[in-house]
């Protein structure tokens, strides 16, 4: 839902601040459709680019069309997508085809290796059932803030909370009553 512009030195710096301003949900849909078409997709004019603004500053750049290279992940969901333009007279985009794929298929890799990263830290420091940080997690930070506290001279509190009653919820209506409970509470002091 969200269009990022990655990396682009060589455009006008019109064209990317236009690429940002219209990078709504409509713009990102209008890029995504074409991404997730099953390939590479090559717009020979610029005026076939989606999004009015960038057609209009791509002809006035002198950019004649562009190729839009899907990067999904291994279950075919959109991950992103290298937009390639290319100026006049530079010839054919099939001479790019090669080191695109190379470039998309390391894409791949590196971005679901990011997000298997932060899904393992996040798991590492954070309760499975409430989402909240766990106890490793807990004691990281509260020894970052009593340090901190010194170092300024801060005063610092700990809450410590303790549900009433809550092995009599396990008890009487469940164990999956009790995980809505926690859920609940969690969320309330979230």
């Amino acid at each position: 839902g969200r269009l990022r512009l990655g990396a682009a030195s060589k455009l006008p710096a019109g064209f990317t601040d236009a690429f940002a301003a219209e990078a709504g949900a409509a713009a990102a849909a209008e890029w995504s459709e074409l991404a997730v078409r099953g390939g590479t997709v090559y717009l020979e004019r610029t005026s076939a680019a989606p999004l009015a603004v960038q057609r209009a500053l791509a002809s006035n750049a002198g950019l004649a069309g562009c190729s839009v290279t899907p990067i999904l992940s291994r279950d075919a969901s959109p991950l992103a997508a290298f937009v390639v333009f290319r100026e006049w007279g530079s010839g054919e985009f099939s001479a790019e085809s090669p080191v695109l794929e190379t470039a998309r298929r390391l894409a791949v890799v590196a971005i679901e290796n990011r997000r298997m990263n932060d899904r393992l830290i996040h798991q590492a420091l954070h309760d499975a059932l409430t989402g909240l940080p766990n106890r490793l997690f807990f004691e990281e930070r509260l020894a970052r803030a009593v340090e901190e506290a010194r170092r300024h001279n801060w005063l610092l509190a700990v809450l410590f909370i303790d549900l009433d009653r809550f092995k009599q919820i396990n008890d009487t209506l469940g164990h999956s009553t009790g995980d809505l409970v926690l859920r609940q509470a969690a969320g309330r002091l979230a």
